[in-house]
């Protein structure tokens, strides 16, 4: 299911950054920027926190567990 979830996000997010039909627009957002600006830093944002949403919830556990090469040699004794 978390995958669906996944997915549905970056779906979403692939049609929301394709802002052809704001190319028009030439309101102030904050009275100094530009909307399709601050559209595109909205987009940004969201990525970050998808990324951050993708990274805490569906990393894969067993890639966890496995020891680093220089954390294996050490407990076996042997140094390079």
């Amino acid at each position: 299911m978390r995958y669906v979830v996944f997915w549905i996000l970056v779906i979403a997010l692939l049609v929301a950054h394709q802002d052809y039909w704001q190319w028009e627009r030439n309101e102030l957002v904050f009275e100094f920027m530009p909307y399709t600006m601050a559209y595109n830093i909205g987009i940004s944002i969201a990525t970050a926190l998808l990324w951050i949403f993708v990274c805490t919830f569906m990393w894969p556990k067993e890639l966890d567990d496995v020891l680093p090469e220089a954390e294996t040699l050490e407990s076996a004794g042997g140094k390079e």
